[in-house]
This record gives C-alpha cells, structure tokens and sequence, in this order.
C-alpha cells in the first residue's frame, strides 16, 4: 500500500509539472512569429491596415511590433476574391507584396525592406485564410531582406501571422 501511494503522488507530481510546460503555449489570434536569422522573434503588438486601391485591389498592411519598437511588416495586395489561398512570391515591390523590417530601437522609419537594391531579396506571403466577414487574416511567410545600402542580410524562417485582426 505505502509503494501504491508513494509512486500515485510521484505520478500526480509528474503530471502537474508536465502541465507547467508552456514552451508551446502563444496566443491563437491577433499574433505573428518568426525566425530573425535564426532567433524566435515574436511580436507583442500586430496592428493592420486596410487601404481599397483605385483599380479595386485591396492592400493589407501588418506592422508586427515587440518590444524597442523592433517591427515586421507584411503588405498583401490584391483582388479581394483572390487573396485566400494564395502564395506570392517577393521579389520587389512591383506587383504590392512586400516583408520589411524595422530593427530594435530605429524610430519609426522603415530601415530594410525588399526594395533596396541588392541580390538577396527573395520569399514569399502565403495567406491560409482570409475572412473579410469575420475580419481576420492567416498565414505564414519566409524571405530574406536586405538593409539599407544593400547590406547585412536579413532572413525570416518560420513566419507566421495567426488570425489577425483587419482593422
């Protein structure tokens, strides 16, 4: 009986803890995450905006921002009844897509982003879900940006922006 009850408080002790884990806990909406040259970067404030284009486009606009004012930005342009389920790649700002990035502690201007001359920009916006009704966003990007002057790479692995909200 003692063996009994001593490996059952071992047991609840051990499940309690494993309950503690909450390395992958985050949030399921309104949240975006990357890979910044192979650290995790997560933002701690996603905000949208939406801008109807002349020629009946949409241009969906994600500034992701953590914590030194160190920001991501996402643009997604298009048709609005073409916008789900599409993957678009980015090689410069010609056709409305763009990755940019804003590092830690820069103000408020934009510092890198994909229109920089240099031969490094690449990658790609794949949106999983668009509700325009319930008004959010999903889905996931991956790329490399350069910065100003074309120099030090930047490299995004593993994006992915979770239900944000379209404001």
């Amino acid at each position: 009986m003692k063996f009994l009850k001593k490996n059952s408080c071992f047991a609840l002790l051990f499940l309690i803890l494993l309950g503690c884990d909450d390395s992958n806990n985050f949030p399921t909406e309104n949240y975006l995450r990357v890979r910044i040259n192979g650290q995790i970067w997560e933002a701690f404030q996603v905000n949208t905006q939406n801008t109807q284009l002349n020629n009946g486009e949409i241009r969906i606009s994600i500034a992701a921002s953590s914590d030194l004012n160190e920001t991501i930005f996402i643009i997604i342009q298009g048709f609005e009844d073409q916008i789900n389920s599409r993957t678009q790649q980015i090689t410069s700002l010609a056709n409305g897509d763009a990755l940019a990035y804003r590092a830690a502690g820069t103000g408020t201007g934009t510092e890198t982003h994909s229109s920089f001359n240099c031969g490094t920009t690449n990658g790609s916006i794949f949106v999983q879900e668009y509700n325009a009704t319930e008004g959010y966003i999903t889905g996931n990007f991956i790329g490399t940006v350069c910065a100003a002057g074309g120099q030090d790479p930047i490299t995004f692995t593993e994006g992915e922006f979770l239900r944000v909200n379209l404001d």
